[in-house]
């Protein structure tokens, strides 16, 4: 098992220089319980099972951005810097939350929250910042203890229409105390418009609730207003 913790220093920089020390993952409902932790699980350590959600994952690359259409059946969300999409079904929290702005959850058949997608606060972005990947590491660096990360692809450079620079992070976390859940399949996406300011959009999907595709879909919506 390998730790963030073996460069406190660097991230510490990164949190810092980003917005991100203060700030928590998303906190309300089953998929807000979502929170990355310091013990990395790779591929060397994996203990025989995997899981659906893995095989998805092989099956469809990780290709990051797209066109920034809308998908049939999806509504676009004005999210102030960006715009993004996700099903038509999906509404904005009974409550807003500084940890995720522009959010906007799915349900399930019971009711429960178990899709979220939205903007992780940064800020410190200006004509400095070479790459998009500055901020996807003060991102991956943003964990607490308590889940274990099943994989983790980190600093993918992609393309978002709009945007100079655009990065992204996948991670499949085992949930270990959430138990009507068993894993949290994570993508963040940031980016850094023409004027050099910084965008992190977060979409956090309980186990099976959505397929690779149709989270593939939300990512490949993201566009620079």
């Amino acid at each position: 098992m390998s730790s963030e913790a073996g460069m406190p220093d660097m991230m510490d920089r990164f949190k810092e220089k980003f917005g991100l020390a203060k700030a928590a993952p998303i906190a309300t409902a089953i998929v807000m319980g979502f929170t990355l932790t310091a013990c990395f699980s790779g591929s060397d350590e994996q203990d025989g099972r995997e899981s659906d959600q893995d095989q998805e994952r092989n099956e469809n690359e990780q290709a990051g951005g797209g066109t920034g259409a809308v998908p049939e059946g999806y509504q676009e969300i004005d999210a102030g810097l960006i715009s993004y999409s996700v099903p038509a079904d999906w509404e904005p929290p009974e409550e807003e939350n500084d940890e995720l702005t522009n959010a906007y959850e799915g349900v399930d058949e019971d009711g429960t929250i178990v899709m979220t997608a939205g903007l992780v606060p940064i800020n410190g972005v200006d004509e400095t910042t070479d790459s998009a990947k500055a901020i996807t590491r003060a991102l991956s660096g943003k964990v607490t203890l308590g889940n274990r990360i099943r994989e983790m692809d980190r600093d993918q450079e992609i393309e978002i229409p709009g945007a100079r620079s655009a990065a992204r992070n996948d991670y499949l976390v085992e949930q270990s105390r959430i138990d009507e859940i068993d894993f949290s399949n994570v993508i963040d996406i940031a980016l850094i418009t023409e004027d050099n300011e910084g965008v992190a959009f977060r979409l956090n999907v309980a186990d099976d609730a959505i397929d690779s595709q149709e989270r593939e879909k939300i990512i490949n919506s993201i566009r620079v207003n």
